[in-house]
């Protein structure tokens, strides 16, 4: 009889928690899996992730692929990976909303990685360097020196700030700015060092491009073959345009142009005109909204 009650007490205790979540050393989870310690104390142990060689190791159990949201150790990277079946990929290294781990220098040619909900992949130039395979969340136009504030979207609302009444403006101000003088420039004159903002050699809370990447520079442009330019770029030429900072911030499909980080005069900054097989470098206004198309440093 007592080998009845305790087989009765664990089996309604077992499905019962099956119906409200499995509780490891708690009777109250509070999810589908809640662990926690003996005496409900602060835990000075953590969850162990299963540990894989490589994630090509990483098998299903059925249904021919891996399940939507596998997590697994990569001993391989050192990093937490999440697999994402839309994708047909791991995710990378990840921590916060930024899903990065191709600034290592194992990064090559291919891989691909989620950077603020955008999946990329990595393509290499003829002189061997690593770019994105697309532009900035694909339909970004920054302001010269801005970072991802949210002026950036197309649909952004614009803010007209002559004179102007800041001496900068911070990463949380979200309008897109609009100029209807001969200032070309979306910045305050009192600050002078401009070249700090997209600086390559620094970093800079105001660089958009994912951590180990920058926006590139004159040289990095010129430098590119026809075929890396026809490999990089493909046939998106002339759809791109420029969202104009001394209209209403309205656009002009006048051609496919990307910003560099290079100072050019004191209120513009060198851009790209990219067409099919050609570069053509050329001064910008600061307060036009350009491509970004990152590169690893």
């Amino acid at each position: 009889m007592k080998s009845f009650y305790f087989f009765f007490l664990f089996y309604f205790s077992f499905g019962f928690s099956q119906i409200q979540g499995l509780g490891i050393n708690t009777h109250i989870p509070k999810g589908v899996l809640d662990l926690s310690t003996f005496d409900g104390s602060n835990s000075t142990m953590g969850l162990v992730l299963p540990r894989v060689d490589s994630i090509k190791s990483v098998t299903y159990i059925r249904d021919n692929h891996i399940a939507h949201g596998t997590v697994v150790y990569d001993l391989e990277n050192n990093c937490p990976r999440v697999y994402l079946h839309h994708l047909q990929n791991w995710t990378q290294c990840f921590g916060g909303k930024n899903t990065v781990v191709s600034t290592s220098e194992s990064a090559k040619e291919n891989d691909c990685f989620i950077f603020n909900n955008v999946n990329y992949c990595l393509l290499k130039s003829s002189t061997g360097k690593l770019w994105l395979n697309k532009d900035l969340e694909d339909s970004a136009y920054y302001q010269w020196g801005r970072g991802s504030d949210g002026h950036q979207s197309p649909v952004s609302s614009v803010i007209n700030l002559n004179p102007k009444p800041i001496p900068f403006i911070s990463n949380n101000f979200t309008e897109f700015i609009i100029n209807y003088n001969t200032d070309k420039n979306w910045i305050d004159p009192s600050f002078t060092n401009h070249s700090s903002l997209w600086d390559s050699n620094t970093i800079s809370s105001y660089n958009p491009c994912p951590s180990g990447w920058k926006v590139p520079t004159e040289e990095d442009f010129s430098s590119l073959s026809i075929g890396d330019i026809n490999k990089l770029f493909g046939f998106i030429a002339n759809t791109r345009g420029i969202r104009q900072g001394d209209k209403e911030g309205t656009f002009s499909n006048n051609g496919y142009f990307l910003w560099t980080n290079t100072i050019d005069q004191a209120d513009m900054s060198k851009a790209v005109k990219v067409s099919s097989g050609s570069i053509l470098i050329l001064p910008q206004r600061r307060d036009s909204g350009l491509r970004v198309r990152c590169l690893k440093k």
